[in-house]
């Protein structure tokens, strides 16, 4: 079985640590398969999109994998 875990989740595995970014990877960005027939202009655009508006939210939370960076207690000194 697959578990999922949403930010508020991660979030409350790091206690005392800072949220640095939540960032979905990808967005707008489809799939390698459906991207391959994509023309290579509008894949660069939707990839610059998606690097645009990936730490938005609340797009930051609606990629297929969310990437949350936190920063340790010990380097907040």
């Amino acid at each position: 079985m697959i578990r999922l875990y949403s930010v508020r989740e991660i979030q409350k595995c790091f206690t005392g640590f800072k949220v640095k970014t939540i960032k979905a990877l990808p967005v707008v960005v489809p799939p390698p398969h459906i991207s391959k027939n994509v023309p290579e202009d509008i894949l660069e655009a939707l990839m610059l999109l998606d690097r645009s508006v990936s730490g938005v939210w609340p797009l930051n939370r609606l990629g297929d994998h969310v990437l949350v960076m936190v920063e340790s207690p010990k380097d907040l000194k």
